[in-house]
Order: C-alpha cells, then structure tokens, then sequence
C-alpha cells in the first residue's frame, strides 16, 4: 500500500504558479486589461460582514482614489503584474483552510460602460474579480494572490483604525 500511495505521489507534476504573463491574461484579458490601466475612476471600500462568517458584506468606509495618482499608479502596477497572482499550473489546484472567504477590502475600476470589482480577503490571500457592460455583470472568477505584494499596496491605503 505504501508502494502504490509513494509512486502517485511521485507521478504528480511538479507544483508550480503560472509564469507570470499567463497569469496576468488569465485574470485580467482584454479588453478587461484596458479598465484597469486606465480608470476613468477608482474607488477603495472597507468591509465588513453583516453575519458571522457570512461572505455578505456591508460598506464600512469609501475613498476615491481618483485624486491620488500615486496611490492610483501602485494599485494598477499591481493588478498588472501577473506575479501578484499565485494561480497553480496545471494538475494543481489550491484550498483555503481560514473557514469562509470574507472580503475586506473592495476595489472599482470604471472606464466608460466597463467595470471591474476586485474583492479581497486578506486572511487566506484570495481575489474575486468580477465584470460588468452596461450595469450587466458577464464574467465572475476568484484567483490566489501573492499576499505580501498586495498589503504592501493596501496597508497605506486604510484608515488607521481598520
């Protein structure tokens, strides 16, 4: 039994992330790449559950980025880098173990009739993306991202207090 569990163990592909220019189009395609680098409008929202261990959110506090170029420039350099994203090769896939995926933070890009919602959660590093056309949501995908890369962009950017 040991044999036989040892030799599929060895037979799996090596883990591996995605280089990162798969990654980034895997995320972020066309034409949705386009609202992200440049937002006619970013807005950054903290969050908080309206139960316990519900993925409900309510709004806790809003900020316009707009204003601030710089703050604007690091977020989007890092939703373009493809290795901000921590998306398994092929043959791998990854779990949470933190319980239910709350998010914490929400960010809007908006360009025109295209947005682009990111949700965050911090405590098991997962990135919900979702897409609208016109106030019509068309595509939505959750991704693992690089944790440390992501606080570094964020912590800045919350109120002392969150």
């Amino acid at each position: 039994m040991i044999a036989v569990l040892t030799a599929l163990i060895l037979a799996q592909p090596e883990h591996d992330y995605l280089p990162p220019a798969e990654a980034l189009e895997q995320v972020l395609p066309q034409p949705w790449r386009e609202v992200v680098s440049a937002p006619e409008s970013v807005t950054l929202e903290g969050l908080i559950p309206i139960a316990k261990r519900s993925r409900e959110v309510k709004v806790r506090w809003r900020r316009s980025l707009s204003r601030e170029p710089e703050s604007v420039s690091a977020v989007k350099a890092l939703f373009l880098n493809g290795a901000s994203y921590a998306i398994p090769g092929p043959g791998w896939a990854q779990i949470s173990l933190c319980g239910p995926p709350i998010p914490s933070l929400r960010l809007t890009f908006t360009k025109s009739k295209r947005v682009v919602t990111a949700e965050l959660c911090f405590g098991c590093g997962t990135l919900w993306l979702s897409f609208h056309v016109s106030g019509r949501k068309v595509r939505d995908e959750s991704f693992d991202v690089t944790e440390d890369a992501w606080l570094t962009v964020f912590a800045p950017l919350v109120p002392q207090d969150d």
